[in-house]
């Protein structure tokens, strides 16, 4: 009978070094005793604490300077593993804390309660818009448009409350304010001492409409804005923008009083829009907004590929970003601007604030990208992006969803990003598992392999 040894070590090692690739060799199908004879100095390492992994590994093996830092564990006769007590402490968990214990690939996974946190959600109360915007993935994909059901809606919210989410989002790729029950989904977030914030094209968002948000007391608002110009808005998104200052400026003026809510402003960076920036962050500025967020576009279509500015249009960009965060100050405006090259680390802001989406018929996915199912682009090649859900709370509870053991296996694996890298991988010309998110070369499935959100290539509010 083998006596087995249990080495714990924390979560979310990345190695400085890049002849190293430490995921990889966490995870590698090499038998454990060969791993037992690598030796990497702390200084390698950056520790983010969050999460407690027991990494299995033959005792007859075991060599206790494997990691400078580690801790050794044993299993008793009756299953029992003591958690060192410094441990503990450097993860914050008092004693008798709750926690979760999965097993994954060749670890035990033992994760508190109380890290696992569900912050934030984002809510697909519709899906439909009133604008076709040119950049829109609505063009290309065949799914099923509708409206978020009230009562669901309300049952949502209540268990979000229960779970202590401290934000909500109407958001998605619907415009919110044409929702059917607008002001009373509202008035259910705000009677349940939630955050909330909208993500809007801002063609509704007239005097009327700026009362509702005002009286609530919403607490952020992001409009879309991809030229100060009006000629080229109205090509990009097919409106007039003047209206939309307006109503900005308006709302931003009756909320004076009550200092909410927040105004953003959004851009989608094309290369037929970048050199706009520079003068849409004064007129951001002088309409009252306090953030823009610039994205980078994510093409559904080969032409709209030829817009991207990233890869071999980032030296374009970076004059007229230098110019418009000079402006930024001066307008004391917070700019938060994208990459426009690939850099080594990756990062899903969804996973690492304890997000999640729900699309407008229930289901709980992982992110704005797997929220449904489309063709895309990305470094000139076409991708199927598949839907991906975690479960239903039209007959399931968040709570259940949230903490649904292949949620948390997949949330682990993103927060460690253990995944290859399709995007730049030398093979990608001809290798299929490009082609689709369902599965990639280590075996993950779905796969982040190729996502341009945890690059900071494309980013959300």
């Amino acid at each position: 009978m083998l006596d087995y040894s249990y080495r714990l070590f924390l979560s979310n090692w990345v190695l400085n070094d890049p002849i190293f690739n430490l995921k990889y060799f966490l995870w590698s199908k090499i038998p454990l005793h060969h791993k037992q004879n690598i030796q990497i100095p702390v200084s390698y390492l950056r520790i983010n604490i969050d999460l407690m992994v027991i990494y299995m590994s033959n005792g007859n093996n075991h060599r206790s300077t494997v990691f400078s830092n580690g801790h050794v564990s044993r299993v008793s006769g009756d299953g029992t593993l003591k958690i060192p007590r410094e441990l503990l402490s450097q993860l914050n968990v008092p004693e008798s804390s709750p926690v979760m214990v999965e097993a994954f690939r060749e670890c035990l996974l033992v994760c508190p309660i109380e890290k696992m946190k569900l912050n934030s959600i984002y809510l697909e109360i519709t899906s439909k818009c009133n604008l076709n915007c040119i950049m829109c993935v609505r063009r290309v994909w065949k799914d099923e448009i509708g409206n978020m059901d009230f009562k669901l809606l309300k049952k949502i919210i209540r268990e979000a409350k229960e779970l202590g989410v401290e934000w909500v989002w109407f958001a998605g790729y619907g415009e919110p304010l044409i929702y059917d029950h607008f002001e009373e989904a509202v008035e259910e977030v705000k009677q349940n001492k939630i955050k909330l914030g909208i993500t809007t094209n801002g063609t509704l968002l007239d005097e009327d409409m700026a009362k509702t948000l005002i009286k609530y007391g919403i607490d952020r608002v992001v409009v879309s804005i991809d030229s100060p110009f009006e000629e080229k808005f109205k090509k990009i998104r097919g409106t007039e923008m003047s209206k939309i200052i307006g109503n900005i400026r308006h709302l931003y003026e009756k909320s004076q009083k009550s200092k909410k809510p927040e105004i953003w402003v959004e851009i989608v960076a094309m290369r037929d829009n970048i050199e706009d920036l520079p003068v849409l962050v004064d007129l951001a500025g002088k309409s009252g907004a306090t953030t823009i967020l610039v994205s980078n576009l994510l093409p559904y279509t080969y032409e709209l590929a030829q817009q991207t500015l990233y890869f071999n249009g980032h030296n374009i960009a970076s004059d007229i970003i230098l110019e418009a965060s000079k402006r930024a100050i001066a307008s004391k405006v917070r700019l938060l601007t994208p990459y426009f090259e690939l850099k080594t680390q990756r990062s899903c802001n969804f996973i690492e604030k304890g997000s999640c989406v729900v699309t407008w018929n229930g289901d709980v996915c992982p992110c704005y990208n797997f929220m449904h199912t489309y063709p895309c682009i990305i470094n000139g090649r076409k991708k199927m992006i598949h839907k991906v859900s975690f479960g239903n709370l039209n007959d399931q509870s968040l709570k259940n969803v949230w903490f649904n053991p292949k949620y948390v296996r997949f949330r682990f694996t993103v927060k460690n990003f253990s995944f290859p890298s399709c995007t730049d991988c030398e093979f990608q010309e001809f290798c299929w598992f490009v082609e689709e998110n369902l599965m990639d070369c280590w075996g993950n499935s779905p796969s982040c392999a190729d996502c341009l959100w945890a690059r900071k290539i494309i980013q959300c509010p």
